[in-house]
């Protein structure tokens, strides 16, 4: 069964300024907290707020900066859409034998967050967590 993870359905407003009609957008984003932990100091930490505002930071020692900013309407319904698309929220743990990231998402307001822990090998048996994985580290 598919959980969704938005707090309100999408929607659009119109209003009459004269004799024409105007489409004002209703924004707000989802908060996700996305947070890698793997291999040899590896780490990645992706916040992003109701606003639209994200903050990216991580990597090896050999990676950029961290870096912030604020999500384009795009980039905004597209993970909004792979957001909705994720299945109900689990545990997928890591095998003991396997050497791979483990990450854990959260996606929502607190007290109405919902959480997902899993390691790299769920994304292969997962294809639409894959996908918000791969537009959250791509931010």
């Amino acid at each position: 069964m598919m959980a969704s993870f938005l707090p309100f359905p999408a929607c659009k407003c119109v209003l009459r300024h004269g004799t024409e009609f105007q489409q004002l957008k209703v924004a707000h984003m989802v908060p996700v907290r996305f947070m890698v932990v793997g291999e040899e100091d590896y780490a990645v930490d992706v916040d992003i707020r109701e606003n639209g505002e994200f903050r990216l930071s991580g990597g090896t020692y050999t990676s950029q900066p961290p870096r912030s900013g604020r999500l384009t309407e795009a980039q905004e319904a597209e993970l909004l859409a792979a957001i909705e698309a994720i299945s109900a929220p689990g545990e997928q743990p890591k095998p003991a034998e396997a050497d791979a990231f483990e990450a854990t998402l959260t996606v929502g307001a607190q007290g109405k967050a919902k959480t997902y822990r899993f390691w790299e090998g769920t994304l292969e048996q997962n294809a639409s967590l894959k996908r918000l994985v791969r537009l959250l580290e791509t931010l």
